[in-house]
């Protein structure tokens, strides 16, 4: 008895909070980060409205597929951003057009219709204070960081500019996880990655993975494309010899009509065919 009424006084109960909720369709918000994004369904303008009427507090978070037109709890991902509302602008066919600022990120652990708009209960996450981490081991992985970004740039030149001297300067590690996940131009299900990483080591590791498969992907793709783009060369030069090859025997004078059915012959002999079958051609 005296276990059982132990184990019950252990147990802290979460203390959960509610905001108007706008699951948003291929995008990612971090904290501390400025984004301006469009709002065209019902409930979503509801949600917005109403944070505005309620103190400017409002949860986003990425939904896990676009083509879902009135997603619920179940079709949101685990963890978004507790945003403030900046500003709003009316466009035409009265939809919203929003600035936010990212303020920290925040487990979902419900979401209710209220008024047609979504609901969400949410909880705080607790992350990782950069004081936890010793100086030399956040120096290394700052540095590491720069290493990994700075092979990534080399591959996407355009992808980053000025990242890593961004970091050359920071000194607070995760918000500089947090801006090379805003800045790199990856796909939204990596920058979900990152968002979920709540101590900065398991950031630092996810980031780090994320920037080595993308390093991996274009040095495949360029590879890839060194190959095709040899093949594309050496038949465009063996047509552009054989055009020559033609004008010069028209020049001479020599008959060119059998030349054409001659390589034709040719390349039906090598081809792996039955002898019905290259009898008909």
């Amino acid at each position: 008895m005296e276990q059982e009424v132990l184990q019950k006084e252990e147990i802290k109960e979460i203390q959960y909070q509610e905001y108007p909720m706008v699951a948003l369709r291929g995008l990612v918000v971090f904290p501390n980060m400025n984004l301006n994004f469009d709002v065209s369904r019902k409930q979503s303008i509801l949600a917005v409205e109403k944070a505005m009427t309620g103190g400017r507090l409002l949860f986003l978070d990425k939904q896990r597929y676009v083509s879902t037109e009135e997603p619920g709890f179940d079709d949101i991902e685990t963890v978004g951003t507790l945003v403030r509302i900046r500003q709003i602008s009316k466009l035409p066919n009265k939809n919203l057009r929003v600035l936010v600022e990212g303020v920290k990120r925040a487990f979902l652990h419900g979401a209710t219709n209220t008024e047609g708009y979504l609901n969400a209960q949410v909880e705080d996450c607790a992350e990782q204070a950069e004081e936890e981490i010793e100086a030399g081991l956040k120096e290394a992985m700052l540095r590491q960081m720069e290493i990994e970004l700075a092979e990534y740039l080399r591959l996407h030149p355009k992808a980053g500019k000025g990242l890593v001297e961004y970091l050359e300067k920071a000194d607070k590690l995760g918000p500089a996880m947090d801006f090379v996940g805003v800045t790199l131009p990856i796909p939204v299900e990596k920058k979900q990655r990152i968002l979920e990483c709540i101590s900065l080591e398991e950031r630092f590791e996810e980031l780090t993975v994320i920037l080595k498969e993308e390093t991996y992907i274009a040095k495949a793709r360029a590879e890839f494309n060194e190959k095709v783009q040899k093949r594309v060369d050496k038949q465009q030069r063996e047509y552009v010899l054989r055009e020559q090859l033609k004008v010069i025997r028209e020049e001479l004078g020599e008959d060119t009509t059998g030349s054409d059915a001659d390589l034709f012959m040719e390349r039906l002999k090598e081809l792996k065919a039955s002898e019905e079958v290259k009898e008909k051609i």
